[in-house]
């Protein structure tokens, strides 16, 4: 492939040789000369990441076929799920929350806006996000908009978070805490609105 480091890609009626495995999941290149190659994987299967390292060297040596095949492995996509669990002042109680919204990045500034979720209560008063499907990497999470009653994180910054190679599925849990207001109440006299009423419970 073309861009490998210390490499130039091999060429083929004009073009960079490109290889595409078929059922089975094998490909076979064209008669080589001798000499080391470096295979790049540019595009993954369907469902699956390109390898933590997506160069393989290879030798070609003259005169000889070798039958051994070059193993290259795929880790799954994760599917990422948010859920959302809303804390009451400084209380134990907290509650299961839906309407919870995060956007997620490629960078810590910037970056490409790779998916938007809100969260939603499913199951047994369980919160959860449809999952969005990631290579293993870092990536950062921000909530943009936050359920009924409670407010957003205060600084509200992009999260960092690492999802992980061969795991299927990765829940984040994240915590809100409700905001309090205040109520006032002044209590008049019903004839003379003039009058302030104390010692009322």
């Amino acid at each position: 492939q073309a861009d490998i480091q210390g490499a130039d890609p091999v060429q083929y009626q004009g073009a960079d040789y490109i290889l595409k495995t078929e059922a089975g999941g094998l490909a076979k290149t064209i008669p080589l000369e001798k000499g080391y190659y470096l295979l790049q994987e540019v595009t993954a299967p369907t469902g699956y990441a390109l390898p933590e390292n997506p160069l393989t060297q290879v030798e070609v040596i003259a005169n000889q076929i070798n039958e051994t095949p070059v193993e290259i492995s795929n880790d799954p996509i994760v599917k990422v799920t948010f859920s959302k669990t809303g804390v009451v002042g400084n209380s134990d109680y907290t509650e299961p929350l839906a309407g919870a919204t995060f956007e997620i990045y490629d960078q810590e500034t910037g970056g490409t806006l790779l998916a938007a979720v809100t969260t939603k209560i499913v199951g047994d008063n369980q919160s959860s996000s449809d999952p969005v499907e990631l290579a293993p990497g870092t990536y950062y999470y921000i909530e943009t908009v936050p359920p009924e009653g409670y407010s957003l994180p205060s600084p509200n910054l992009r999260t960092e978070f690492t999802v992980p190679r061969g795991q299927g599925q990765l829940e984040l849990p994240v915590e809100d805490h409700a905001y309090y207001g205040q109520i006032k109440v002044i209590k008049k006299d019903a004839a003379d609105d003039g009058i302030l009423l104390d010692g009322v419970e």
